[in-house]
């Protein structure tokens, strides 16, 4: 391995002693050495600090440093200001990170040395660490260069575990926005940073799954509600800030972003709010009604709401029984020989998207130009 950059991995920790052995562990075994850890904990009640302190017992590369709950952007910008490396990845103390995730990374990273940020793919997975979803090999369309018309169309990268950033860049930025009285991206922390960072610099990707993005069940309904608000505020702000974006990318951003508020808004068996969720999201896009996702969310929240209590049940309906998913491997999911293509043709939802992504595309592509012909005529 030629490189020897040193990349500081970032992993705010608050009452995280489930899942942070597994992740350190998955970050040890990184098949590229020159790492720290910088584990900030958040003012955690449980035993996160005394998993970690064993940690360290055992790998010199693991550093510890403590706040009051003060949450995640404060946890992670402390992070960053004890980094020592020319290389910052985020890792959330419940994900997880595949051997060759750093390594990949670091080699995009090096050879792209006007490049922000490198992200890889990510998968989910569930509390006893297995796979959710189907996971496919064609992606017809991957974001690479400049993307900030598709990072407000669709946040590409998903998770706060995805992306490593060039640490020079991060610095120019600011780090993460801390929440003030008049600005708060609770819930879009990551986001708001992607897209600020997609603004000024190109962006790279590692074509493979290498995360494992742990989805966390039964969270509470205030958070998803702060994230809604702080979505329509960001994308506020970017309009604001990016007139030559046009207004039909942020639309299609609004109408996409309702797909996980439905979705969300039933898994805490919100049903009320699914139901004005679906209406808003009706008036925004109306491609809404071709996703059969979003009939399954909204029919059974109309009976929960209009039968009486006493026929209600404590659990969220399922309109349709879903058949049992094939569980693959990392390795399976990775694997180039086991292609699993995705049946385009019998889905007129994702005919629609892939219709949107190539119009964001062509978006991109013309920012890049203007962007390269200023480029060109300040160096003359």
């Amino acid at each position: 391995m030629s490189s020897d950059s040193l990349v500081s991995v970032l992993i705010p920790a608050y009452n995280a002693e489930r899942f942070i052995a597994q992740t350190l562990d998955s970050l040890l075994a990184q098949t590229y050495p020159q790492f720290e850890a910088i584990v900030v904990d958040d003012g955690s009640t449980d035993k996160t600090i005394d998993i970690v302190r064993d940690y360290m017992q055992k790998d010199s590369r693991i550093r510890l440093f403590q706040q009051n709950h003060a949450g995640v952007v404060a946890a992670r910008n402390l992070a960053i200001q004890n980094a020592r490396g020319i290389y910052l990845a985020p890792l959330d103390a419940d994900d997880l990170w595949y051997p060759r995730k750093l390594e990949k990374q670091v080699q995009c990273l090096d050879a792209a040395p006007t490049a922000g940020m490198v992200y890889s793919w990510s998968v989910s997975i569930d509390q006893q660490n297995q796979l959710l979803w189907r996971y496919y090999t064609d992606r017809p369309f991957v974001p690479e260069g400049w993307v900030l018309a598709t990072m407000i169309f669709y946040n590409f990268l998903e998770n706060g575990s995805v992306p490593m950033f060039r640490r020079s860049c991060i610095d120019e930025l600011g780090g993460y926005a801390l929440p003030s009285k008049d600005l708060n991206f609770q819930g879009c922390e990551d986001y708001e940073l992607y897209l600020r960072l997609a603004k000024y610099y190109p962006v790279r990707v590692v074509r493979e799954y290498a995360i494992a993005y742990r989805q966390s069940m039964g969270s509470l309904v205030s958070k998803h509600i702060s994230m809604y608000h702080s979505f329509f505020k960001l994308m506020e702000m970017m309009r604001q800030q990016n007139p030559e974006i046009p207004e039909i990318v942020f639309r299609w951003s609004r109408g996409l972003f309702y797909n996980f508020a439905l979705a969300k808004g039933y898994e805490n068996q919100d049903y009320k709010q699914v139901l004005l969720w679906f209406w808003e999201g009706l008036r925004v896009d109306w491609a809404l009604l071709l996703r059969p996702e979003t009939f399954r969310v909204v029919i059974p929240s109309v009976v929960k709401v209009v039968l009486p209590r006493s026929q209600k049940s404590s659990k969220p309906m399922k309109l349709v029984k879903q058949p049992p998913m094939q569980q693959f491997t990392l390795d399976q999911v990775n694997d180039p020989n086991n292609k699993r293509r995705y049946p385009w043709l019998r889905k007129p939802y994702e005919l629609l998207m892939l219709r949107r992504w190539a119009k964001v595309t062509q978006i991109n592509q013309a920012l890049a130009d203007c962007k390269i012909s200023e480029l060109v005529s300040v160096s003359r």
